[in-house]
């Protein structure tokens, strides 16, 4: 099996900045070139017994 180097820079779209730009930075967010989207989603299972004596 072949091994692949996992590249954590390259799978997160992470840019490499020069410490001028940290600089730039404010608070340490830097304006977003794309938009990101998160949804959620909640599955709730409710089990009911009952039980007669």
């Amino acid at each position: 099996m072949e091994e692949k180097k996992f590249n954590p820079e390259e799978f997160l779209g992470a840019k490499v900045v020069s410490p001028l730009e940290q600089e730039k930075l404010v608070g340490g967010i830097a304006a977003a070139d794309d938009s990101v989207t998160v949804e959620t989603v909640v599955t709730t299972v409710v089990k009911v017994v009952t039980v007669t004596p």
